[in-house]
């Protein structure tokens, strides 16, 4: 997200879809860039089952949780540190290995390393075929929405008229 947010400030790229939340910090949901929400996911606390089923690492009080994070440049990240930073949690995160990539955390989180919160949508399957199983209550999820951003400023006749085949969409 960090690249791509340098990519758009230097004008370098016309167009950029992420992950979004209002609590996220961000360098380009300034007046200089416009912004239309073109779908919705969940980040869900996701952990491999243990034996039983349950999660083999569950998000509450007691003994600190693996936590497989993602880096500080991903959009995910900046996501689920504006949500779970270190204020009023009732559990304790232990981060033992960083990521940008979902792909990688999930990965992880299914090899029983850790929890990571993750894209329902990128881990759909896994969660059917009860490889991941939620690692805490409802009020864990994160709700986001992916987004298009632009440059406000007028653009070529072609980025606008991209922009306006999703605004009417």
């Amino acid at each position: 997200m960090q690249a791509c947010e340098q990519m758009m400030l230097r004008g370098d790229a016309q167009f950029l879809l992420c992950h979004y939340h209002r609590k996220m910090s961000s360098r380009i949901a300034s007046g200089q860039f416009k912004s239309i929400v073109v779908g919705a996911d969940t980040l869900v606390p996701l952990s491999a089952p243990g034996r039983n089923g349950a999660p083999r690492w569950r998000l509450r009080g007691g003994k600190p949780v693996k936590y497989l994070a993602y880096s500080a440049q991903s959009g995910l990240g900046r996501i689920v540190a504006a949500r779970w930073g270190t204020k009023g949690q009732a559990f304790t995160l232990e981060t033992i290995f960083t990521s940008h990539l979902a792909a990688t955390l999930q990965s992880m989180a299914r090899a029983g390393d850790g929890v990571a919160w993750l894209p329902r949508t990128l881990a759909e399957d896994d969660i059917s075929a009860g490889l991941l199983v939620e690692a805490g209550d409802a009020d864990l999820k994160i709700p986001i929405e992916i987004r298009l951003f632009r440059p406000a400023a007028r653009q070529s006749h072609a980025v606008e008229a991209i922009w306006a085949a999703f605004e009417r969409s």
